[in-house]
């Protein structure tokens, strides 16, 4: 439990150095500590029915790139970097660009149509930005998780999940909603510890000495 809690708050850590890097270049996130979430509705919007980025959004991820190019590689499993702080560590999984939609009607288009288009435009979104920061950051194609595998990804959410204070039926709610996410998730590699945890557990449970 002791380790999870401190995996916990080395995410919460991270988000809110990744928040503050950002607001020092004037670009607005949100951090939702219980999901592991970088939430940038104002930041990067999105017209409607689109996934082309605006030039407002096009200097927020290039922002937002510098920043995780600088940060990301200390929570990474590749090589660290001279300028990382002693608590930080590699306790990341994988680094998700994750897009939405609002849940307006397409045009001519029947409900299941239409959520069937906002999965696709949410994706469209999600990669919009995914391949903005690989172009300007390539550092971040080189980061890692513990199992040697790329740590940056994305996905589409569709009108699926909507933000619980953007709910109603107004254009603000709308536009809150057309936004993308950046998910931090957790490694699910144990560590060193837990594996000896384990090790002891299932040595009393065959009825032996841990």
């Amino acid at each position: 439990r002791r380790e999870l809690a401190d995996r916990e708050a080395a995410r919460t850590a991270l988000l809110v150095r990744l928040r503050e890097s950002l607001a020092a270049r004037r670009i607005q996130a949100f951090v939702d500590q219980r999901s592991g979430v970088l939430r940038l509705s104002d930041a990067v919007p999105f017209d409607t029915g689109r996934s082309v980025l605006t030039e407002t959004a096009r200097r927020s991820v290039t922002g937002l790139g510098e920043v995780l190019a600088e940060v990301l590689p200390c929570f990474s499993s590749s090589a660290r970097p001279q300028n990382c702080e002693l608590g930080d560590r590699s306790l990341l999984e994988a680094v998700l660009v994750e897009g939405h939609t609002d849940r307006q009607l397409f045009r001519n288009s029947t409900a299941v149509e239409s959520a069937e288009q906002n999965d696709r435009l949410s994706t469209e979104r999600a990669l919009s930005v995914f391949s903005l920061l690989r172009q300007q950051q390539r550092v971040l194609d080189q980061l890692t998780n513990p199992s040697n595998e790329p740590l940056l990804g994305v996905s589409g959410y569709g009108q699926r999940r909507p933000l619980p204070e953007a709910m109603g039926d107004i254009e603000a709610h709308y536009a809150q909603n057309r936004r993308i996410d950046i998910r931090f998730v957790l490694s699910s590699r144990t560590s060193d510890e837990i594996q000896r945890l384990l090790r002891e557990i299932e040595a009393l449970q065959q009825g032996g000495q841990p």
